[in-house]
């Protein structure tokens, strides 16, 4: 049989392994906890940019459909923009630009798109 010394010495190493592994699965269990916490805040912030995008997706449309109007209604770049001739085409590139950044992130259903037609601006 081992002796008491050895014993208690046996004792001491597995009550210490027991304290280190309590300790490291508390370490874990709370980074988990800020982990999960994390990851729930970053998918709110990820909706509200989701939103956000929408609404300016939305007003840039709307925009660039109220400058097709008017250019329509028969007035000319310069006087829409109250540019000088030359800036009156890099207007015109950041409209277009602006209407197809609409068109790639509608965020609308087809549904939708039918509706946003049949309003006047």
């Amino acid at each position: 049989a081992p002796s008491p010394s050895l014993n208690g010495n046996s004792n001491d190493v597995n009550h210490q392994e027991n304290n280190d592994n309590s300790a490291n699965l508390e370490f874990m269990q709370h980074r988990i906890t800020q982990l999960e916490e994390l990851v729930a805040k970053q998918a709110v912030d990820i909706k509200r940019l989701q939103e956000e995008c929408k609404g300016l997706t939305e007003a840039a449309t709307a925009f660039t459909k109220i400058v097709e109007l008017l250019r329509d209604s028969g007035l000319s770049s310069d006087l829409i923009s109250g540019d000088v001739p030359s800036k009156a085409v890099e207007n015109k590139a950041v409209g277009d630009a602006a209407k197809k950044d609409g068109e790639i992130l509608n965020f609308d259903n087809d549904d939708d798109d039918e509706e946003d037609e049949e309003e006047d601006y």
